[in-house]
């Protein structure tokens, strides 16, 4: 396909999660003009309407800061999970209430995949709110693996780190685990005196955000936080190795990436991550993220416009994102 937008048009790239929602409009270049962050958009964990609100905002904030109209925008890319079975109101939003008249609804997967590597090929972990592994080999095979949200579960994620410092507290309570740190600042974080009285205010919406406390445990020494990092970036490897080895990329020339809010507890997430990984996949490259899902997002709507994903325009980007 042959690009035929001007180079006066832009670029709208919409990445949601359970946590934050992002709206970029860059340039045919891939210069940033405008970027605004809003609440939460995966209708999983906020509900629709939340959710609605939180891109609505994030959309209009980022053309305000562009100085530029929905009429501009030659082709959007839409990335949120759970929206799935409500394509239909998200679209009637974005093109109708909104007024942007080519939008791609895309999945976040391969924002965070493409936004990772900023490149073709090579796997990406993400460890956000969910977590999953993608992998895309010189043969355009895919593989992922986890994604399967917080029910199921999601191995190393925001959420089941939150809900395992829950359970941690609540063994700790009944004398069935280890004293831990995490249990006081779980009292204040939900406002109660006693552990017990988790049970009557917890709820699947206002326990995906303590991973904090789970960091700020392991900092003052705490044992029991320590553990769930380190648990967590072992899980993320396993998610790793499966993709590595259903689509036979352990070598060098593949890079794989581990992006996501979990990146926040730094060092130790990221050894565990590495020393499990290398156990079983010794030669793959370990690399860092190339930008976030919302750089992944932006890189999806110059492909579905016909835009190269030149050496230029991923130069610019990743200017754009650091």
């Amino acid at each position: 396909m042959v690009n035929d937008f001007g180079e006066s048009m832009l670029f709208l790239a919409i990445d949601g999660g359970g946590t934050k929602t992002e709206a970029v409009v860059a340039d045919r270049g891939g210069r940033c003009l405008g970027r605004a962050v809003f609440g939460g958009s995966n209708p999983n964990f906020v509900g629709f309407e939340a959710a609605a609100h939180a891109v609505a905002a994030a959309v209009r904030s980022a053309l305000e800061a562009a100085s530029a109209s929905p009429g501009r925008i030659a082709k959007a890319a839409c990335c949120i999970p759970g929206m799935k079975k409500h394509r239909e109101e998200l679209s009637r939003l974005l093109e109708d209430e909104l007024g942007l008249a080519s939008v791609l609804y895309d999945s976040d997967m391969d924002s965070t995949l493409f936004g990772a590597l900023g490149a073709k090929e090579g796997i990406a972990v993400l460890a956000g709110t969910g977590s999953f592994a993608m992998g895309v080999n010189e043969h355009g095979d895919i593989f992922v693996v986890g994604g399967w949200g917080p029910i199921i579960g999601d191995p190393g994620s925001g959420y089941a780190v939150s809900a395992s410092a829950l359970r941690a507290a609540a063994l700790a309570h009944e004398g069935r685990g280890p004293n831990t740190l995490i249990s006081d600042k779980l009292k204040r974080h939900y406002g109660v005196t006693d552990i017990a009285q988790l049970k009557s205010v917890i709820s699947a919406d206002n326990t995906g955000s303590l991973t904090y406390l789970v960091r700020e445990a392991a900092c003052e020494g705490d044992g029991v936080a320590k553990k769930l990092i380190f648990e967590a970036g072992e899980q993320l490897a396993e998610l790793a190795q499966a993709v590595i080895k259903r689509l036979d990329m352990d070598d060098a020339r593949y890079k794989v990436v581990l992006t996501g809010g979990m990146t926040v507890f730094g060092d130790p997430l990221l050894s565990a991550f590495t020393a499990s990984l290398r156990r079983e996949c010794p030669s793959i490259t370990i690399g860092t993220p190339f930008g976030p899902p919302s750089a992944g997002a932006l890189m999806l709507a110059y492909r579905a416009a016909g835009v190269p994903w030149s050496d230029d325009l991923l130069g610019s980007l990743k200017m754009t994102f650091l």
